[in-house]
């Protein structure tokens, strides 16, 4: 027999686990929690801090302006537009019922052409047992999930050169093409 922890943490991009954009568009992150238990988990608190590329501070993702916040989970939410981090803190995940009880914030990310691995963590709450005393959701141990964004480049380009050989003292041109892939063009 296994048992199921009280508690899931679900991240998605766009209702997936792994989504693919083209760079500039924006992507829906959503960040849920899943209770499997019949008390109410009160006190809730989860951040993400959003990756950079390789660590490169000019490959970052970031919340989008507009940030378009949707919160199901009370409590106090931080995204705000053209940052690299979101947290809630005191929210409340409703009891399990027959199903999972659930909440969710999302919030709109955007970022330039690169594969962000992003990773969010439930860093406290508690669920009261039926005698009263608390316990806590994750003791010891921190909740995590993880989801992939792409963004692909919009902005291609090539060179080419007429002739492509030459002898010593040749002429060749060169032509060097961008194209903007984007849908905005």
């Amino acid at each position: 027999t296994s048992l199921r922890t009280p508690v899931e943490f679900v991240k998605t991009f766009g209702g997936s686990n792994s989504v693919t954009k083209a760079e500039g568009e924006t992507a829906r992150l959503r960040l849920e929690l899943r209770n499997f238990s019949t008390s109410v988990l009160s006190g809730v608190a989860f951040s993400d801090d959003l990756p950079s590329v390789s660590g490169n501070p000019f490959q970052q993702l970031r919340i989008a302006t507009p940030a378009n916040i949707s919160n199901s989970c009370g409590g106090s939410v931080v995204a705000i537009a053209d940052t690299t981090s979101l947290e809630l803190d005191n929210g409340t995940v409703p009891a399990f019922t027959g199903t999972a009880g659930a909440c969710a914030i999302e919030v709109d990310v955007v970022g330039p052409a690169g594969v962000y691995l992003n990773t969010g963590r439930v860093t406290g709450g508690q669920r009261l047992n039926a005698d009263g005393s608390p316990t806590l959701i994750s003791p010891g141990s921190v909740l995590t999930d993880t989801a992939t964004l792409s963004y692909q480049s919009v902005l291609v380009a090539s060179k080419s050169f007429a002739p492509d050989r030459t002898g010593s003292g040749g002429v060749s041109t060169v032509s060097i093409a961008l194209e903007n892939r984007s849908a905005d063009k």
